[in-house]
């Protein structure tokens, strides 16, 4: 997903936060990599220091936006085990400008000229649904790491390898609907 953004456009950074919030977009997630770490591998170093700091264990991270690696390139493919994406998950629902944009089901860009879409189809299908990302990958399928509000408790889930991407999401709404306080194993 992009925004099409052109060499020399100025956008304010909440605007480009929005486009990789709501839209995934990896353009917009370039663009602020760029302009934070100067290039996109310092900001990758900053991902993975940051990594760190939160307790991650099975990550590798290479790229900005988490597209899969060139053919042939010398980058090796970006990789996290969904106990860090749940960690990842928590952590960016923690952030109340990502907290806000990860529910938006859609959004204007440009001043209006462009419409972003969400593609966490989670928010359209079930009520307590909060966020956050969707992903795909030829070995991980398509995943989701989900947030939702219920009973006054902020959870996450992830979910990975469905062969179809609504099938992600049904999943995620699956194990939000079976959550049980007295059941929920609160420790990673």
């Amino acid at each position: 997903s992009k925004v099409y953004l052109k060499q020399g456009e100025v956008f304010p950074v909440r605007d480009l936060i929005a486009a990789t919030m709501v839209h995934s977009a990896n353009d917009a997630a370039e663009a602020l990599a760029e302009q934070v770490g100067g290039t996109d591998d310092a900001f990758v170093e900053l991902m993975r220091d940051k990594a760190k700091e939160l307790g991650l264990k099975n990550y590798d991270i290479n790229s900005p936006h988490g597209l899969p690696a060139e053919e042939g390139g010398d980058k090796p493919p970006d990789v996290m085990s969904p106990r860090d994406l749940a960690i990842v998950g928590v952590e960016v629902m923690k952030n109340p400008l990502l907290r806000e944009l990860a529910v938006q089901k859609t959004l204007p860009f440009r001043n209006g000229t462009f419409t972003m879409y969400n593609p966490n189809h989670l928010l359209s299908i079930y009520p307590y649904a909060t966020g956050i990302k969707t992903g795909y990958h030829a070995k991980a399928g398509f995943c989701v790491t989900a947030s939702a509000l219920k009973n006054d408790m902020d959870l996450v889930a992830v979910v990975m390898g469905c062969q179809r991407k609504e099938d992600s999401f049904r999943s995620a709404a699956k194990l939000f609907s079976s959550y049980d306080k007295s059941t929920v194993d609160l420790h990673f």
